[in-house]
């Protein structure tokens, strides 16, 4: 196991070794592998995955912060990061820090520096924030919020989308349904459509506020299902997906209320599937 090395700059805090969270750098690779090596799956990987050095400096902080590397108070500072983290130039440093100021991770305190934040401070209505919960399997901690957040968004959604999808939206609703009874089945390996599946609900509520919050579900949907291990029991998708069934239905038949209904057993169902005994 590779190990991270913090200066905490805190007097009654020497130097601190960390050890680096399982999992937490193959994040990318094993949402792939969970997915499916898709196309469409790929493309959603890799629009998440950070591509420039600023993000990949935010990430690698947000992270330990995330992950409670670094605790609330703690001065965030290059030194004991990564090599390719600890060698940036300050402008590069400055601008990923303004990106974890703005979501709410870390504030300059002045003659003091850039200090760690308490969680209560978080944007944890952030996708990347969210992400990092995921990454460093600490979104347990916010589990009944994901599951509220669930309850007050998708059900209104849904009963919208009966109300105004268009055809197109119909039937990219059914054929996401088609390809998840696909991967069910085994004739298939590709999740991505249980994930976009939401994701069409939310846009076609033709509320533009809803449809925003399209990654910020991703995430959210991520973080639920997160218990889920490799390889994934298809039996277990199979019982999740039947409940989507009654959804897709009601939205094409236009019916709002039963829309509504089906969405609130969607998740409930999940839920109860998630968190029931093993074995």
């Amino acid at each position: 196991m590779t190990e991270v090395e913090l200066e905490r700059h805190n007097p009654a805090n020497p130097s601190t070794t960390f050890p680096a969270v399982s999992g937490a750098e193959t994040y990318y690779e094993d949402a792939l592998a969970a997915l499916g090596d898709s196309v469409a799956a790929r493309r959603l990987v890799e629009e998440a995955r950070p591509r420039y050095l600023v993000e990949k400096v935010e990430e690698a902080c947000g992270r330990l912060i995330v992950g409670k590397r670094l605790m609330p108070g703690d001065i965030v500072v290059p030194e004991g990061l990564p090599e390719e983290i600890a060698s940036v130039s300050r402008p590069i440093w400055r601008e990923a820090m303004q990106q974890l100021t703005v979501r709410g991770l870390v504030r300059a305190i002045k003659r003091k520096g850039t200090v760690v934040t308490e969680a209560e401070r978080w944007n944890v209505l952030d996708p990347k924030v969210l992400r990092w919960h995921n990454q460093m399997g600490t979104s347990h901690e916010i589990a009944r919020d994901l599951r509220e957040f669930r309850l007050m968004v998708e059900p209104t959604a849904a009963a919208f989308a009966a109300e105004r999808a268009s055809a197109q939206d119909i039937a990219e609703l059914e054929e996401a349904l088609a390809s998840l009874d696909s991967y069910v089945a085994g004739t298939s390996d590709d999740l991505v459509a249980a994930l976009m599946l939401h994701v069409t609900i939310l846009r076609a509520s033709g509320n533009r506020m809803l449809a925003r919050l399209a990654p910020l579900m991703v995430q959210v949907l991520c973080g639920i299902y997160r218990p889920i291990t490799l390889p994934i029991d298809r039996t277990l998708i199979g019982e999740i997906s039947k409940a989507h069934h009654p959804l897709v239905r009601a939205i094409a038949e236009r019916d709002s209320e039963a829309a509504r209904l089906a969405m609130l057993m969607v998740i409930e169902r999940g839920q109860h599937l998630l968190c029931s005994p093993k074995g």
